[in-house]
């Protein structure tokens, strides 16, 4: 259920963006789109242009312009109590670039990596094994992308891919 509230809440990002709108407005409509959808808590956050890489935690009501990726976490989003994190990315006007969809081709294998490794019997260090190094990131070790690089919520388990960067119509 809540990633089909989630999935409301993309919808309304995908019919409402528009280059010059802030991100504020764009995260009010997500948001509204999963409450009236029956999410019994609908969470937002939207990070646009050059604030949509790393973990998303800068909450700037940023002016989204023609071109940006927006990075759309949704965790925290209830059903029964039960909260997810879902994520994507949108890219604002325009197709996807071919260094954007390698970057999504990355992430896409990586998850589904792990996903064919969850099984009775395997360990979180099976799974592991696909994310790559910390350094690969331009990070000193794993500790400082521990939130980036560690499969949670509906990430895991969601049979659809995850940080597609769909074209945004304008």
């Amino acid at each position: 259920m809540v990633a089909s509230f989630e999935t409301n809440g993309w919808q309304a990002i995908i019919d409402h963006c528009k280059p010059g709108m802030n991100v504020s407005a764009l995260r009010r409509k997500a948001a509204d789109a999963m409450a009236d959808a029956g999410a019994e808590f609908a969470r937002c956050n939207i990070q646009s242009g050059p604030l949509s890489f790393e973990r998303g935690v800068t909450y700037l009501d940023r002016r989204i312009e023609y071109g940006d990726l927006l990075h759309v976490p949704v965790c925290g989003t209830k059903y029964m109590g039960y909260p997810s994190c879902g994520y994507r990315t949108f890219v604002v006007g325009r197709p996807p670039t071919q260094k954007e969809k390698d970057w999504y081709k990355r992430v896409k294998d990586c998850i589904y990596g792990m996903i064919d490794v969850t099984r009775v019997g395997k360990t979180t260090a099976d799974a592991a094994k696909f994310f790559p190094p910390a350094t690969k990131w331009g990070y000193k070790d794993e500790a400082e992308v521990l939130t980036v690089e560690f499969g949670h919520g509906l990430g895991m388990v969601c049979p659809y891919p995850v940080n597609v960067p769909y074209a945004v119509p304008t």
